[in-house]
């Protein structure tokens, strides 16, 4: 009959499980919890699935709390942005936008939402290579402007002359 695992039955397992899953190294566990490094390795082994989906949890959760983070940030900025546009403070209005624009972005990298390759168009046979972040900053400057502006500027795009057209 094979030995039973000492770990497995060791009064401070859940402890152990944590430290292998937090990544401690062998030889501190092994000293802390007075267990042999070879228990160690083998328990490790053995729950080696439940250890790995563990971490997985743990780095979902991690996450998850960073982006809520910047959600919050967000919407902080957008709070900060509507107070200093109704004291017609439209320096600190524009510094909100700013903080809110960036926390957007990262916030949309985070969910895999941003686009960062460069963008091709193709017009009458002729490639035109819009470098990365033109586009976005564009955006970013026109975005609470009226409809028509935007308009405007979408227009004016289309008529910036390139190479070979």
């Amino acid at each position: 009959m094979p030995r039973r695992c000492t770990i497995c039955t060791h009064p401070q397992r859940e402890e152990i499980d944590r430290a292998l899953v937090e990544g401690e190294s062998f030889r501190n566990m092994a000293r802390r919890f007075g267990v042999s490094l070879g228990a160690l390795h083998r328990h490790r082994t053995h729950i080696r699935d439940d250890v790995q989906q563990a971490i997985e949890a743990k780095a979902v959760r991690s996450g998850r709390s960073v982006l809520d983070r910047i959600r919050e940030l967000n919407r902080e900025a957008r709070s900060l942005l509507e107070e200093a546009r109704s004291r017609g403070r439209y320096a600190a209005a524009v510094q909100a936008i700013g903080a809110a624009t960036r926390l957007l972005e990262l916030e949309a990298k985070l969910l895999g939402e941003l686009d960062e390759r460069p963008h091709v168009n193709v017009q009458m046979g002729a490639v035109v290579m819009v470098p990365k972040g033109v586009l976005e900053a564009i955006y970013r400057a026109v975005l609470d402007a009226p409809e028509e502006v935007r308009e405007r500027v979408a227009l004016a795009l289309a008529e910036v002359p390139h190479e070979g057209g």
